[in-house]
């Protein structure tokens, strides 16, 4: 299994293999935003590889309006989209419209369908990590309702930004979102 920030041969990390002190030493000594998941077969190596995190799965949306801008949210200083936790039985789809609502003061019709998924790993206070699937649904907003920022998630401002105004965004958010706001045409 390779694990790489890079095609580049020279910055490939070949982890000969995968269990829990392995996996920990190496995120533990990344000091990348990013890096791929290599593996001939990525299904298994997936389950293999989250099998040392706490999963927390998540489900956001990409949420257009009438005039073709997407919403976006500050919080915490980054900029980035509405998404959050998924609960207990909680249906993905729900949860991505769910957490949109609360976090952007908005209502929303049913989601149009699953755009992508993202994955990201973080340290937890207990010093284990967590492993984070989020899972992207597309929207159309078709009202004109203010936009109110959940301040106790920590958002302090809810937007429309054109899609021509997206890579402005690139620098201020989140590696993992930096494909969603690297696009040129809507979703």
């Amino acid at each position: 299994m390779i694990f790489s920030s890079s095609k580049e041969a020279s910055t490939i990390q070949k982890l000969e293999k995968i269990d829990k002190e392995t996996v920990t030493q190496f995120l533990n000594n990344q000091n990348r935003d990013v890096f791929n998941f290599v593996s001939p077969n990525p299904k298994v190596a997936l389950v293999n590889f989250t099998s040392f995190f706490k999963v927390i799965k998540a489900a956001g949306g990409l949420v257009k309006n009438l005039k073709g801008e997407l919403l976006v949210i500050k919080r915490n200083g980054k900029i980035d989209l509405p998404k959050g936790k998924v609960e207990p039985k909680e249906n993905i789809a729900k949860a991505a419209q769910r957490e949109v609502e609360e976090e952007c003061g908005i209502t929303l019709t049913k989601p149009q369908k699953l755009i992508d998924q993202t994955f990201h790993v973080y340290p937890l206070k207990s010093g284990s990590w967590a492993f984070k699937p989020t899972y992207w649904y597309s929207f159309n907003y078709e009202g004109n309702g203010l936009l109110s920022p959940q301040s106790e998630e920590g958002i302090t401002d809810v937007f429309w930004v054109s899609f021509s105004e997206l890579s402005n965004c690139v620098e201020k958010t989140y590696p993992s979102l930096v494909p969603f706001f690297s696009r040129k045409t809507a979703y």
